[in-house]
């Protein structure tokens, strides 16, 4: 017979192992349908296992031909290394290189008689690639394969014709020291033999299969080995997703808010979800399916309730759809709904929920690349204006995925709003105080976002990243809000504090100094009127004394020897009588004057001006 390839098959990490710096470029990873092929002396190619490490292929030092290939393969997926013998035509019996029982070596070699042009491997015992237990002197560490596979997985014979047997010899060997044979009888075309068919083998042996050996009297034109084939799960909504109710009030999560299309890490997360249940397939009155249902990709249309009207905060409701998935590997979540979604992935037990998805409403599916590592939960939340809120999901992995690559989720981040800080403001009056609001500190970490800047001020909204406004003596919180184009936003924040601290000034005209004759008569002394930026009216406070009592001896007998008259216009009038005591020396009134406001603003120094009435003619004290 003539086997064209063995390939092992299993649900694993397709990482290749680490090369040697020197050696990267005979082994460098391509993609799609690219190949990388080169032609080596044998001791030179590089075998690597996609798993551990590296050895040298050991040979005769004749020219054979490396090939890597990544994603497109001649078995199907992932990757392949392939070692084909350089030489066209008869190989004409030619030994290229011995067996032995070096550790660690995969040895490849010719016996005479073959007639397969460019045959890597020929004849019994055909090669064999096993774990180094011992350092190898030709290839220093040794290179091991290292496959961790299950008992579900199976080893892939690719066969192109029979001889007369059929028969094809497997021999596995386990890093446990362990030996598993199997005869196996393969057919022309793809042979699946799964790990479990070989007798005494076990689940810890499988996880650590170190090497192969496979022979018969056959010829392999192709040997490969190949560490993971794409694991195909698919999963579709229907009504074996739980769903949870909309919860009602909007105070039952802080989250909530009447701007809901927006991109939120955690959007509906906090929320107190009830009355678990399986979700309804929607299907119109006659029973047909929903319009949507068989649009886009294969699911059904599900929701809540076959009917629920909204009722949530600011009119509308909300529903949550969850279900368990596993797998290894790429997968690809695509998901039509009729409203406004985000979609999040967690662990098996519904922690650390992750956004992955987020799209607004839109009549086309979202795509959207998730990584599964084991058992998860995959919830949507998914909002809706009116009528029956629902959707419809699939996933599945990217090797079956029909659709166009995903594209990648684009994250947002919400912009930093900055109110800025401002010093207490001097008052010009009583009420439109200028004040410069500024946000020109708020930013945004994505680079080109648009932003908008909104300011509440006193229950009024202005707009703009600076804006004057007009504030009246007080203190004032002032509210910032940035928000950016996608509908994130940010709050900050500022106090204001509109004072007055300035005295009114004070204005005392002084009418006269020296008062005669002593006639007993009231006289104007002086004028007084005070201005202020913000109180019209400010107190004028005065304080006449006397150098001589009100009614002293010898002054004729009168009492109240001043007046203050405040005159219509708040401005103040002072007066003092003309009259002094015969028997003394002469009188001396002291007038001090000082001005306040309403916000108890008063004159530092108070002005002080005498005025006299001397005790004869030409005569002043």
């Amino acid at each position: 017979m003539l086997v064209t390839g063995l390939s092992l098959t299993a649900c694993k990490d397709n990482s290749v192992s680490s090369v040697a710096e020197e050696e990267e470029m005979k082994l460098a990873s391509y993609e799609g349908d690219d190949i990388m092929s080169n032609m080596q002396v044998s001791s030179d190619i590089i075998i690597d296992d996609f798993n551990s490490g590296a050895g040298t292929f050991i040979g005769s030092g004749h020219n054979s031909k490396f090939e890597y290939h990544e994603s497109s393969t001649i078995l199907g997926g992932a990757r392949e290394i392939y070692l084909r013998d350089a030489a066209s035509g008869s190989l004409g019996g030619a030994t290229y290189s011995t067996v032995d029982t070096d550790a660690g070596t995969l040895r490849l070699y010719k016996t005479g008689g073959a007639a397969a042009e460019n045959a890597v491997m020929y004849g019994t015992g055909i090669g064999t690639v096993y774990r180094s237990f011992a350092p190898s002197p030709n290839i220093g560490a040794g290179s091991e394969l290292n496959l961790e596979l299950t008992l579900e997985d199976s080893i892939l014979v690719e066969v192109a014709q029979t001889g007369n047997s059929g028969g094809v010899s497997i021999v596995l060997r386990s890093g446990n020291g362990g030996v598993y044979s199997g005869n196996l009888n393969v057919e022309v075309g793809s042979n699946l033999i799964a790990l479990s068919e070989f007798p005494n083998m076990t689940e810890t042996a499988a996880a650590d299969i170190d090497g192969i050996t496979f022979g018969g009297l056959n010829t392999f034109s192709v040997f490969a080995i190949k560490n993971a084939t794409p694991e195909v799960k698919v999963y579709v909504s229907d009504s074996s997703v739980q769903t949870w109710d909309p919860i009602y009030p909007s105070t039952a999560d802080p989250n909530w808010s009447s701007n809901v299309c927006y991109q939120s890490n955690d959007f509906g997360l906090t929320a107190n979800w009830v009355n678990q249940h399986n979700a309804f397939e929607v299907t119109k009155d006659d029973g047909s399916p929903h319009d949507w249902d068989n649009s886009t990709f294969d699911a059904a249309w599900i929701n809540s309730y076959n009917d629920m009207d909204s009722q949530g905060p600011g009119g509308h409701n909300w529903s949550k759809y969850e279900t368990e998935v596993t797998g290894n590997g790429d997968f690809v979540v695509q998901l039509l709904a009729d409203n406004c979604s985000w979609v999040y992935l967690a662990d098996g037990n519904g922690n650390n929920p992750q956004l992955v998805g987020y799209q607004p409403a839109v009549s086309t599916p979202g795509e959207y690349s998730v990584t599964l590592d084991g058992t998860h939960k995959l919830t949507f939340v998914i909002f809706d204006g009116g009528g029956l809120a629902g959707g419809k999901f699939r996933l599945e992995t990217t090797e079956s995925f029909g659709g166009t690559p995903p594209p990648p989720i684009v994250t947002n981040t919400a912009p930093v709003a900055d109110a800025g800080e401002y010093e207490n403001v001097e008052a010009t009056g009583t009420t439109n105080n200028l004040v410069t609001l500024d946000g020109s500190n708020s930013y945004d970490p994505d680079e080109g976002d648009e932003l908008s800047y909104s300011w509440e001020v006193n229950g009024e909204i202005v707009n703009g990243v600076t804006t004057n406004v007009g504030l009246p003596i007080g203190e004032h919180t002032v509210t910032l809000t940035v928000t950016d184009q996608d509908g994130l936003s940010d709050t900050d924040t500022a106090t204001i504090i509109i004072e007055d601290t300035t005295a009114p000034d004070l204005d005392v005209n002084q009418q006269v100094e020296n008062l005669w004759p002593p006639n007993h008569k009231m006289v104007l002394v002086a004028s007084i009127s005070a201005t202020d930026d913000v109180d019209e009216n400010p107190t004028i406070n005065v304080d006449v004394t006397s150098s001589e009592s009100s009614n002293g001896r010898g002054d004729g007998n009168t009492d109240s020897d001043y007046d203050i008259v405040t005159n219509s216009d708040g401005s103040v009038d002072v007066y003092v009588r003309s009259e002094r005591s015969g028997k003394a020396k002469g009188r001396t009134y002291s007038i001090s004057v000082t001005a306040s406001d309403t916000y108890n603003n008063t004159t530092d120094d108070p002005k002080v001006f005498e005025v006299q009435v001397a005790k004869s003619q030409g005569r002043a004290r």
